[in-house]
């Protein structure tokens, strides 16, 4: 049994949030960043975050930033992070690289998670820990700090992140004011056995069908050797001419063109996060991960979600029987999503028919 806590009678002075990656999870951090905003206004906020998600949210307004460099020594986080001290330390980041860095920021509150959730012993690295919930979306998990806190609950928020973003600037003349628009971010995160991304056939025969159907289609992406390799089969197709911006764009200029196109279709990844924080339709597609843990917060109804099926093919488990969050590490999982179904899920969306 976790009593509320009850240091504060007042608001702090200074608030300390940990979290370094990765894209998504940042993302979904911008809840709690709008909610200690509106409850706590003159509490001075801090976020600890890695340099390339920085650039997600380097314009959030009233906020403080430290920018961790995974390359850098712990010497160096040590000569960063132990500069200031805080009232609070939010420590949403139960990693090993974040644990090291919660050790070098000082403050008298040091909040984590419960004891089933705190990976890599972040335990040992807090005095104070939420109370352990059953099954929450990511979402879910990080508001729970703040109801720890005792902030009312409220629906998640992310229009401060809306609210930082440039207009897009087209200097590629990528969109199109006349057609409906549709992103394509073929790949997650380049980790071992991740096995989230689609056949990139199959990403191309979506392409094709939707530009056949009057979509105007824009790839992005980021400089993989994967992605550069589908860049170079973008290139090689013929009689079809799509935008292809893979490798070109900064996060700031990925956001603000996912904020300005009707519909993401994107495996589970920063992308399908981006999108739900602007308020623009994703089509997520899910194979080896539960969308009702990682999905896109309000956008889950439109996955395409092929989970607990890949779950007892090859975990040999049903979703009662599976941990919560448990992957499913095959190659093959993602085969089971048909290119069929994605395009009459954009339709569905998008109101169309053909």
């Amino acid at each position: 049994m976790y009593p509320a806590i009850n240091y504060f009678k007042n608001p702090p002075n200074k608030v300390c949030i940990l979290r370094l990656s990765a894209i998504g999870d940042v993302c979904n951090v911008i809840p709690v960043v709008t909610s200690l905003k509106k409850y706590w206004p003159k509490t001075e906020i801090t976020w600890v975050i890695g340099s390339v998600e920085y650039g997600l949210v380097k314009n959030l307004e009233d906020i403080k930033f430290q920018v961790v460099n995974k390359k850098d020594s712990y010497l160096v986080n040590y000569k960063l992070l132990s500069k200031h001290s805080y009232d609070l330390l939010i420590n949403l980041h139960p990693s090993w690289r974040a644990n090291i860095c919660s050790l070098f920021i000082r403050s008298e509150i040091k909040l984590g998670f419960d004891n089933k959730r705190a990976k890599d012993f972040q335990t040992f690295f807090c005095n104070e820990r939420i109370p352990y919930r059953e099954g929450q979306h990511v979402v879910d998990s990080f508001l729970g700090f703040l109801t720890y806190l005792g902030f009312p609950s409220e629906a998640a928020n992310w229009s401060i992140l809306k609210e930082s973003i440039p207009k897009f600037s087209d200097t590629f003349g990528a969109t199109n004011i006349n057609k409906k628009n549709i992103v394509i971010s073929p790949f997650s995160g380049q980790r071992l056995r991740n096995y989230r991304d689609l056949d990139s056939s199959k990403y191309l025969d979506i392409a094709k069908q939707l530009s056949d159907f009057g979509f105007n289609v824009i790839f992005t992406g980021a400089n993989s050797k994967a992605e550069q390799t589908f860049k170079s089969l973008i290139q090689e197709t013929e009689g079809y001419a799509f935008n292809d911006l893979i490798g070109e764009l900064s996060l700031i200029e990925l956001m603000s063109l996912i904020s300005c196109v009707d519909l993401v279709i994107c495996p589970d990844s920063g992308p399908s996060h981006i999108a739900n924080a602007l308020g623009v339709n994703v089509i997520t597609l899910f194979a080896t991960s539960n969308p009702k843990r990682t999905g896109p917060y309000n956008y889950l109804h439109i996955a395409i979600n092929h989970y607990e099926e890949n779950l007892r093919r090859y975990n040999k488990k049903g979703i009662q029987d599976a941990n919560w969050g448990e992957r499913v590490r095959s190659a093959e999982a993602m085969n089971s999503i048909r290119v069929s179904e994605v395009i009459a899920q954009v339709k569905k969306v998008l109101n169309e028919s053909y």
